[in-house]
């Protein structure tokens, strides 16, 4: 679950990563130059060395003792030489990423958040995706209200991932309106703050358990916090100040962690893409109907949840030939 600024931190760095091969094989070239230039210092450092020990030697003025002495130094020295070479080819890929990281993350800057107290509507009306220059969705209308449960289906590639980009403003529509409670949304508009999104990505940072929770808050509601890890079961850390990363924690753990920060989050409008992929029957019941009784707005995308799930949603919707259906119903 990503939470404000950090979910699309996280989504834009991933995607600075998967599109920017380039950069990758940059790198490479580097380490691969770096490493020559590091095995040629040795060979020239080892010819000095020799060179030097042979005529101290025939000289009768070093021994062999000395000799080995002073190797024993070289390995030293050779193994600093390959940490400042290091250094210096990591500098290369900071100053890369960090130029790349900063073109993105600047125009966060320039844009307007969009304070939202009491959030009753989201719509889109007679919306166009495109992707570069394909059609993704076609015309769909799009309307959730406060308190809407909303259960979206659809085959892989149908346009799922993208209609929640629409959602969060990291894609615009190629055409037609969106808007939160009357305010039309464009691409100056920070929503950040508005949802939480949870997928199956199950990230752990370097914290314990409360760290991670609450992504390091200052001052945590420790009694919030505690009735969302009982009621998630949440019994495998016994040492709340142990730091997760050191754990050997499964698959299932590590989503039970990520879906715990759902509960603990305050945001308006839950989105829950393939969150409960990795539970098994027990903690999956569970979790989803922890998740259904939040006093809060859902989206969710999940290929497990059979009829007697959908039952509980306000609504069904399925995106399938570029448009957005109710039940089999177009509704677009």
């Amino acid at each position: 679950m990503f939470s404000n600024k950090l979910y699309f931190f996280l989504t834009k760095t991933n995607d600075i990563f998967k599109e920017n091969s380039k950069l990758k094989n940059k790198l490479e070239n580097k380490s691969a130059i770096a490493s020559i230039l590091e095995i040629s210092m040795l060979v020239l450092k080892f010819a000095i060395f020799i060179t030097i020990a042979l005529y101290l030697y025939k000289a009768n003025l070093i021994n062999l003792a000395l000799i080995l002495a002073i190797g024993t130094q070289l390995n030293v020295t050779s193994a600093q030489t390959k940490i400042i070479i290091s250094d210096i080819s990591n500098t290369m890929l900071y100053r890369e990423l960090k130029h790349k990281l900063i073109d993105t993350f600047t125009p966060l800057k320039n844009k307007n958040s969009l304070t939202i107290s009491n959030f009753k509507k989201l719509e889109i009306v007679n919306g166009d995706i495109n992707y570069d220059t394909k059609n993704i969705l076609h015309n769909i209308n799009f309307s959730i209200k406060r308190g809407d449960k909303i259960l979206l289906k659809g085959k892989s590639g149908s346009g799922k991932s993208s209609l929640l980009n629409v959602l969060f403003n990291n894609l615009s529509l190629t055409s037609g309106n969106y808007n939160v409670n009357n305010n039309n949304i464009d691409i100056d508009t920070n929503l950040q703050g508005i949802f939480t999104y949870c997928n199956d990505e199950n990230i752990i940072f370097d914290g314990n358990l409360y760290d991670n929770l609450t992504f390091f808050e200052d001052n945590p509601n420790i009694e919030k916090l505690n009735k969302v890890i009982s009621n998630l079961n949440i019994d495998f850390i016994n040492d709340l100040i142990q730091n997760l990363r050191d754990m050997k924690l499964s698959e299932g753990q590590k989503q039970l962690i990520n879906l715990a920060r759902v509960l603990y989050s305050n945001n308006d409008i839950v989105i829950i893409d393939e969150g409960f992929s990795n539970l098994d029957k027990q903690n999956f019941d569970n979790a989803v109907k922890l998740i259904l009784n939040l006093n809060k707005t859902l989206i969710i995308i999940s290929h497990q949840l059979d009829k007697t799930y959908e039952q509980k949603f306000t609504k069904v919707l399925e995106l399938k030939d570029k448009q957005l259906q109710e039940f089999g119903l177009s509704i677009s």
